[in-house]
């Protein structure tokens, strides 16, 4: 067999095209990308938030527009209020980007609330202007009526009046506001705002109500977020209850919409396989048991047993975070744990009423547990899940033991 000539060989290589697609490589003018976070409190879990600015950290969008409800404030308590936004202004500097604040009905509940946020923050609406798209940030608590009772005054709705007037030539108008006025009543000069928008190209963001949907109005769309952190019985995208930002991609036409999960964002330090194998261990034989899964509806207070087990062959943590609830003060003995191999550790949990004689409240409690794992060869591994506890009648408690034992209570 005779020698091949590898220049010629070369010389045609050459020759061939380069196998790519025709799609664009370089952006459009005036196109740019944001990220938006929903609710945070209403029942926070720990955590959960702290890891969201980390994940968009990696994404590293433009800026971060917020719908509202970073803190659980509620009640006219400046030192509760200085210290909740010391905690998420914490989390929020930790930000490669701007960060948009915008207010909700905990946020911005009463006068000492509204005080501390202008104090601290500045305006409760404003707008501002990027790349020829006008974003409108309004304050739906105009009035502090609070939770599904927003409201848009005079003042404001003149202000916004004289911005679309003056702006009336943006490529895209934005919206954004805590509570989504358009499923409400009574919202002051909400729908008096809305006829200045429904005649120009616009979109509209809020939150508020923990879960996704989307609608059109005025061949607009309008979104509810679900949440990046705020309580939710986290059943999945077809409930609409799951942790996430939104990404927004402003093109020529208008911006491209993606909601991307808190756990579909992940650096580049995992082990996918060893992830997966541990995930599925444990999600097929929840490690959690307990005396009960219920706490008892009427007890002055009430002691649960929870022990948390870790079959495998390696050391473990677990990492325990408990919701806010607004009518239970739940008391964990430890929420840190460190398992040996093929072992368990026990936890106390003591339920009482905030402010009641007895527990009176049919809501569940959300503990949230995570197992962190390192590996033999140094990777690590984390795999959560929820844990609810029903509140019901103490003949009820034997009988919601049965149907959840073993399945973590969720």
């Amino acid at each position: 067999m005779g020698q091949i000539d590898s220049s010629e060989i070369t010389i045609h290589h050459l020759q061939l095209p380069l196998p790519k697609s025709e799609g664009a490589m370089v952006p459009e003018p005036g196109c740019f990308q944001f990220a938006i976070v929903s609710d945070r409190t209403g029942g926070h879990r720990e955590g959960v938030f702290s890891v969201a600015v980390d994940k968009l950290n990696l994404m590293r969008p433009d800026f971060v527009m917020s719908l509202g409800d970073l803190i659980e404030g509620l009640f006219p308590n400046r030192k509760m209020a200085e210290r909740q936004w010391d905690e998420i202004e914490s989390m929020v500097n930790r930000l490669k980007m701007p960060f948009y604040y915008l207010p909700g009905n905990h946020d911005y509940n009463n006068q000492v609330l509204a005080d501390v946020w202008q104090e601290r923050l500045g305006k409760p609406y404003y707008h501002f202007l990027h790349e020829d798209v006008l974003f409108l940030c309004l304050n739906s608590e105009d009035h502090m009526k609070g939770a599904n009772d927003g409201e848009i005054g005079q003042n404001q709705y003149e202000y916004f009046a004289k911005v679309l007037k003056e702006h009336s030539t943006v490529r895209w108008t934005l919206v954004f506001m805590h509570q989504p006025l358009w499923t409400q009543e009574t919202t002051g000069y909400w729908n008096s705002l809305q006829e200045l928008l429904k005649n120009r190209k616009h979109t509209v963001f809020a939150g508020h109500y923990h879960r996704y949907m989307k609608t059109e109005r005025f061949n607009s769309r309008y979104y509810v977020l679900a949440t990046t952190g705020g309580r939710s019985r986290l059943r999945g995208p077809a409930f609409g209850e799951f942790d996430h930002f939104m990404w927004v991609t402003m093109t020529s036409e208008g911006p491209v919409i993606a909601n991307v999960e808190l756990s579909g964002v992940m650096s580049d330090d995992i082990r996918l396989t060893e992830g997966n194998e541990f995930a599925r261990r444990l999600q097929n034989n929840p490690p959690v048991r307990a005396e009960r899964f219920m706490i008892r509806k009427g007890a002055a207070s009430d002691t649960i047993h929870l022990a948390f087990r870790n079959d495998e062959n390696i050391e473990c943590e677990v990492h325990l975070d408990v919701a806010h609830h607004f009518q239970i003060n739940p008391d964990l003995s430890q929420k840190r744990l460190s398992i040996q191999p093929n072992n368990f550790e026990t936890v106390q949990l003591i339920a009482r009423p905030r402010s009641a004689d007895s527990i009176a409240t049919s809501s569940p409690l959300q503990i949230n547990c995570e197992y962190r794992f390192r590996t033999e060869d140094r990777a690590k591994v984390k795999v959560s899940f929820p844990l609810i506890l029903h509140v019901g009648h103490p003949d009820e408690a034997q009988s919601r033991t049965r149907e959840t034992e073993g399945s973590g209570g969720g």
